[in-house]
Formats: structure tokens, C-alpha cells, sequence
């Protein structure tokens, strides 16, 4: 079973084993909009799925962050016109993976 380098080279290495599910908030001060944890991941991500989302009509707003450099995590906040935030995103998702099997072909 091979790891991923960041994963070793990260601290708390024996926590983070434990942890590979995204963590979901809806937000608070903006109407429709959620904020999604994703550990392991980095700009490279962040930026492709904020392309992505940013294309799609119902989303209002996508930006990403990642709060401090040692902390292995990206956070991507996305509000959408739709009260169904989590639909809008996985059919981005979606999109996103067929382009990127495309491209692999």
C-alpha cells in the first residue's frame, strides 16, 4: 500500500492516517454557501476546482485558501442561487473528472 509523500512528510502523521473524508460547514454569514475541508491537498487543487465551479451558472462565488503553509489543508468555499450547494458541486465534480479522463486519453 503505497502513501502519499505528504502525508509522511506532514506532522501528526499517525492522526492524519485516520483522517481522509472532507469536512462539510455550512456557512453562516453568507446565504447557500458551505465551506468544504479537504486535507492532502494544496494551490494545485484549489485553484482547478475554483475554475470549475466558477464556470457553472449557479455558482455565485467559489474561492479557496490555505490557512497556514504547515497545515495540510485546503478550504473551498462555495455559494450557489440554489439551496442545494452540495448537488451543484458534485455535478461540477463530475464535469470535472470526465475532462480530465479526456485528457488522460
Amino acid at each position: 500500500m503505497s502513501q502519499d509523500f505528504r502525508l509522511k512528510l506532514s506532522r501528526n502523521y499517525e492522526q492524519k492516517l485516520r483522517r481522509d473524508h472532507i469536512d462539510i460547514q455550512k456557512g453562516q454569514k453568507m446565504v447557500n454557501s458551505v465551506t468544504y475541508r479537504i486535507p492532502l491537498e494544496d494551490h494545485t487543487v484549489g485553484d482547478l476546482l475554483r475554475i470549475y465551479l466558477l464556470k457553472n451558472s449557479e455558482v455565485k462565488f467559489a474561492g479557496y485558501r490555505v490557512p497556514h503553509p504547515l497545515d495540510d489543508v485546503l478550504e473551498v468555499k462555495v455559494q450557489t442561487a440554489s439551496e442545494d450547494t452540495n448537488k451543484t458541486v458534485k455535478e461540477t465534480l463530475k464535469k470535472l473528472q470526465i475532462d480530465l479522463f479526456q485528457l488522460e486519453n
